[in-house]
């Protein structure tokens, strides 16, 4: 079964720097989420055993160290609200409650070593709604992000699912208390198996920039858009290393982690990346590294999946 080990070469050779090692303490813990405050960038890891409580790695010039959130949550996306100094994780308890919670960003980044976070204030977001159908098991907020002082946050739906219930992206407005809006916008996300989102201005252009993974033996893709009528116009899609994790901006281009360093899933996914990598986002604008290049039919993807690379229904 040809899976095109070498079809992400670019990630290695020309779009990716790795700027910090994930040192993860526990070999039950998964990274999710990666954003950054002005120069310092912070990671969220869970543990699959439920035996810890979820963490927040955090990394500086000057240190590294991991801080304990205050709940054994299955933490995911993180993003950081410069204007109201919080820090937003998306997560659902072992009760199944899904939510964004909310933490004073200051507090986290003054915290000593393995201390713990107390969260500021929980926000129930469920992503079950009346306008799509979509099952309880998909309904919790997998990714999140912030653009503009609008809260985006969706879940994550498999490609074997996709035809049958709709992922969607929850738009809320952040109050100026940090607070988020009881109003919001529902935008349709036409891509299963999102583990990320993220919004870049470039030259004058505002890119959606979604991050796909597809398990522990199959490559990852990033879709990257314009958002037109509410709807993802898709410009490039392009080949990633396998368990794709939550991307997001930083200083004009991108940061993402991988799932694939945890000690879980290194003996068994294609490709080992565990670190913090900055992407270039003018080369991965123009990458090559599409799966429009390869040939029809091939099994890019592990099992001969049938993977809808631009959006349910062909809906860009």
């Amino acid at each position: 079964m040809k899976l095109f080990k070498n079809s992400y070469t670019s990630f290695y050779t020309t779009l990716s720097k790795k700027l910090y090692t994930i040192p993860l303490k526990s070999n039950f813990f998964v990274p999710q989420g990666v954003c950054a405050i002005d120069d310092t960038i912070l990671v969220s890891c869970y543990d699959r055993k439920k035996i810890n409580n979820s963490v927040l790695f955090i990394f500086s010039k000057n240190e590294e160290k991991m801080v304990f959130l205050d709940g054994k949550m299955h933490c995911g996306g993180i993003s950081y609200h410069k204007k109201t100094n919080s820090l937003f994780v998306t997560g659902y308890g072992i009760d199944d409650k899904s939510f964004v919670n909310k933490y004073d960003a200051s507090y986290i980044l003054n915290l000593k070593n393995l201390s713990t976070v107390f969260v500021d204030k929980v926000f129930p977001v469920d992503l079950n709604c009346e306008l799509y159908s979509t099952a309880a098991k998909h309904s919790s907020p997998s990714f999140l992000t912030i653009y503009d002082d609008y809260l985006y946050v969706g879940n994550f739906v498999e490609q074997s699912y996709i035809d049958k219930y709709s992922p969607i992206i929850k738009k809320y407005k952040i109050l100026s208390t940090g607070n988020l809006s009881t109003k919001y916008e529902i935008i349709n996300n036409p891509f299963s198996n999102t583990q990320g989102l993220c919004v870049l201005d470039y030259k004058g252009v505002t890119y959606y920039i979604f991050s796909r993974s597809f398990g522990r033996s199959s490559n990852s893709i990033i879709n990257i858009c314009r958002l037109v009528d509410n709807k993802f116009d898709v410009l490039n899609t392009v080949v990633f290393p396998s368990m794709l994790e939550q991307i997001n901006t930083y200083s004009g281009n991108l940061i993402t982690i991988f799932e694939s360093s945890a000690a879980c899933f290194k003996r068994t996914a294609i490709s080992k990346n565990d670190g913090v990598y900055l992407i270039n986002f003018s080369k991965l604008l123009k990458c090559n590294d599409n799966l429009k290049s390869f040939v029809k039919g091939s099994t890019l993807f592990s099992n001969s999946k049938k993977v809808d690379l631009e959006g349910k229904s062909g809906q860009n």
